[in-house]
């Protein structure tokens, strides 16, 4: 009987070596495992930032007007900003009706004078960012299309330099500047 209690505590002494050897392996593996999922992440991170990257407006055109339509540099007879631009190779996940805003600011940063302003927020590098826009609507996107922007004027606007941005519900898709004289 002694030699079996004797033979049962040394094979206890050995699983519980066993034991912590085991539970030492168990935590160093869950440790790779959270520094892998944090990999993982990171990098959908990076590649939903390119993705945002890729998806943006390019070749801008934006005209202040007259009333009849043509072309003004003068800020006592602007009337109109007409604003274009082209998106291309959009990503299949944000192909589809979104909202489009555009915003026109100062050289300040100030929204030119509206009565009724769009308040929305969107984002921005995956933070809120509240924007005030001057006109909004509902764009099917597709792959890559032209999209044209005529805004009326309530007030006159002063001599000076302009910005005109355009936002989507998932980043800045771009942004131009313009001087009335």
């Amino acid at each position: 009987l002694q030699t079996s209690i004797g033979a049962l505590e040394d094979e206890n002494s050995t699983l519980r070596e066993q034991m912590g050897i085991l539970e030492t392996n168990l935590a160093s593996s869950q440790q790779e495992n959270e520094q892998l999922n944090s990999m993982a992440t990171n990098m959908e991170g990076e590649i939903r930032k390119l993705t945002y990257e890729n998806f943006k407006a390019t070749a801008f055109q934006v005209s202040p007007e007259v009333k009849r339509g043509n072309a003004t540099s003068k800020s006592g007879r602007a009337r109109r900003i007409a604003v274009s631009f082209d998106i291309a190779n959009v990503p299949v996940e944000f192909q589809g009706v979104r909202p489009i805003y555009l915003v026109v600011t100062d050289e300040k940063g100030t929204p030119i004078p509206r009565t009724d302003y769009i308040r929305t927020t969107v984002s921005l590098n995956g933070a809120p960012q509240d924007i005030m826009a001057v006109e909004a609507r509902e764009e099917n996107i597709g792959e890559s299309q032209r999209i044209e922007f005529g805004h009326e004027l309530e007030e006159k606007l002063d001599a000076g330099y302009y910005r005109v941005s355009v936002y989507t519900d998932v980043s800045l898709l771009g942004s131009s500047n313009f001087r009335l004289r």
